[in-house]
């Protein structure tokens, strides 16, 4: 049921936000480099809008003329984009095609010499967007933190937010949503008023400028024959999408376009159930829509961008998971794994089916009444950053069982796209125990695998043939803690209750310990592993940093801290001190040229502060802060402050 559409100004490119655009001129470059060359510049730059990060990449190095010619067109942005772990990629891909007032912004900054941009090189025109700010705010004498705006939500019944892409839906008690959102200057209004008769769960809508409003479906259906025609043309959802700041219904999805296999669903229930548990993407490019824990639909766009069925499955689901590139999709329900795989074409298709159990080299599972009992562990699941292996895990045998072992699976991607179980790492136990703290972590790069358990840490090593094996490391010690990755590929921290431990690959291969900091109550670990902050028992903070030769220093702060957090970037740092006026602060710390944190500027607030997050493009930070007493939370009242240099 598609509506009528207003008058559209955006161009194909800027409409397939997600989707790779490949002409059939882009397949085989080097055959093509002279005729690139001496092509006039506007068609030149035209047919290179159409081109992806990596077609960009693979034509700079078909002829130095070419490579030239490119460098206007964003190669140098690509450049450096390629050069950066696949995980920062993957982080890159996700912010940008999920924030479009993030790419609308970037379009506006003269730090680029091609401002209009075509999407598909948007994120990494974003990474050269957030070393020139971090090199500007480490350059800044100082930094000030300036209102543009605050948001009451005691008129709303409930509300979810997203202040990193700074959206918030708010539910008014007569049905209605609300969409704030930032204007131009910053300050926060309603952008839009959706009508709604059905309970609406954006958490998993990671999303600014589209969105899906389930509707209430009718029941009327039930019990009519399989044949009757008006079966699956109830209007189930509706896609709102953000153009100009303005806010329009695209397009009514009924059940049976959803859900083909409508027929098939009320064949076997009783009633029909209420349909409103929808995951969008990473890159907003794929929704899948589930109903009653069993049947699945993957929607996506069709080239004129409507949203259509794009596969299906009949499978057990209570846990989803997207892979970083959005291509794959893990479906689970205890020990059974299902796998969807998106195709050049855009369809999706079952790509694996993973069913763990014990082997018959594995020990047996033990009830509480000392009997063998059946398979069916509550699994984890996690794809590594290159998107080409996922590990699955448990650490909990269930009520009333025992186990004398545990293990980590590891599932491959085939050549032709198929998954399957790789390998298996058994960690054994005495006496046999309910849980295990077992907990598994790629590195940057996909080819290194950290395993922390109670007996300390294990690393792993994906090798030039594709085999994990165990690396050399040195005798790891006891206490499961968690871990953090550095831009060092050959560096990581980990963090148990007592110790933090940076561990270091030396030149020998060996893996050990380069350095050892004291953990307090309270740690935090900036994005890009260099630096450490903890709480130390006599109520003062010690910020550990990484130097360039791979050193670290350490440096003090005269109070303790309740909760920090640091921007993508790693060179802000926000933190709040334990609450002991009736007056609450936020300070605002930057690191200088050297290495050294300072304090830029201090926010005080009238009410205590529950959380705080700084914006992808790092120019703002949001504050959520209680207004309730007592320890008793009443709707939130949010305040929005923008960071700026001393020199802008």
């Amino acid at each position: 049921m598609p509506l009528a559409k207003p008058l559209n100004t955006e161009t194909a490119v800027t409409q397939a936000v997600g989707n790779e655009i490949r002409p059939e001129i882009v397949r085989d470059p080097v055959c093509f480099h002279r005729w690139w060359v001496t092509l006039p510049t506007l068609p030149f730059e035209n047919i290179t809008s159409y081109l992806s990060i990596e077609d960009i990449s693979a034509f700079a190095q078909t002829c130095k003329a070419v490579a030239s010619r490119l460098v206007a067109c964003g190669l140098e942005e690509v450049r450096y984009f390629l050069s950066l772990p696949k995980d920062k990629q993957n982080s890159c891909q996700t912010i940008i095609h999920s924030n479009r007032q993030l790419l609308q912004y970037l379009r506006t900054l003269s730090i680029f010499s091609r401002r209009h941009f075509p999407v598909q090189l948007s994120p990494a025109f974003y990474a050269c967007y957030t070393r020139h700010v971090r090199q500007q705010i480490i350059d800044a004498k100082a930094l000030t933190l300036k209102p543009v705006g605050s948001l009451n939500m005691d008129s709303y019944d409930r509300h979810y937010h997203d202040l990193e892409l700074c959206i918030i839906a708010a539910t008014r008690v007569d049905g209605f949503i609300d969409i704030l959102t930032p204007d131009r200057h910053g300050h926060w209004c309603r952008s839009a008023e959706i009508k709604s008769n059905e309970i609406c769960y954006f958490d998993q809508q990671r999303a600014n400028h589209i969105l899906f409003i389930p509707q209430k479906v009718s029941k009327s259906l039930v019990g009519e024959p399989p044949h009757n025609k008006n079966i699956g043309k109830d209007h189930l959802l509706s896609v709102y999408e953000c153009h100009d700041d303005s806010w329009v219904e695209q397009q009514q999805l009924t059940i049976g376009e959803v859900f083909p296999q409508i027929r098939t669903i009320l064949k076997n229930d009783v009633y029909l159930y209420p349909m409103n548990d929808f995951y969008l993407s990473p890159d907003a490019s794929a929704l899948v829509c589930a109903y009653q824990l069993r049947e699945v639909a993957i929607l996506g766009r069709e080239a004129e961008g409507q949203w259509v069925n794009k596969g299906s499955i009949t499978t057990r689901i209570r846990n989803l998971l997207f892979s970083g590139d959005s291509r794959h999709v893990a479906l689970w329900d205890g020990s059974y794994i299902a796998l969807m795989g998106k195709s050049d074409d855009g369809a999706w298709s079952q790509t694996g089916k993973i069913i763990v159990t014990d082997t018959d080299i594995d020990m047996n599972l033990i009830t509480g009444a000392g009997s063998e009992s059946e398979d069916e562990f509550e699994l984890e699941v996690l794809f590594s950053p290159d998107n080409q292996h996922f590990v699955t895990w448990f650490d909990n045998a269930g009520v009333d069982a025992h186990r004398d072992n545990f293990f980590v699976v590891i599932a491959s991607l085939g050549p032709h796209g198929k998954w399957r179980e790789k390998q298996r790492i058994v960690k054994t136990c005495e006496p046999p125990t309910t849980y295990y703290p077992l907990e598994p972590a790629f590195g940057p790069d996909g080819r290194l695998l950290i395993i922390t358990t109670d007996d300390g840490v294990e690393i792993w090593e994906l090798n030039s043939e594709d085999q994990w094996l165990p690396a050399v490391q040195e005798q790891p010690h006891c206490g499961k803690g968690s871990v953090h990755f550095s831009v060092h590929p050959d560096e990581f921290i980990s963090i148990n209750w007592r110790n933090i431990s940076v561990w270091r690959k030396a030149v020998s291969g060996t893996w050990g310990k380069a350095q050892t900091f004291s953990a307090g109550s309270l740690t935090r670990v900036s994005p890009d592993g260099g630096t450490i902050v903890c709480n130390e028992p006599s109520a003062h903070t010690d910020i550990h940093q990484r130097q360039p030769s791979g050193e670290w220093i350490s440096q003090r702060i005269e109070f303790s801290i309740r909760d920090g957090c640091f921007n993508n970037e790693s060179c802000l740092l926000a933190v709040v001190p334990p609450l002991e006026t009736e007056t609450d602060h936020l300070i605002l710390l930057g690191v200088n040229a050297d290495g050294i944190w300072q304090e830029k500027d201090r926010l005080p607030s009238e009410h205590r502060i529950h959380a705080f997050c700084f914006s992808p493009c790092s120019r703002s930070i949001q504050i959520e802060s209680d207004r309730g007493g007592n320890g008793v939370r009443i709707q939130s009242f949010f305040s929005f402050w923008r960071i700026v240099p001393d020199q802008c």
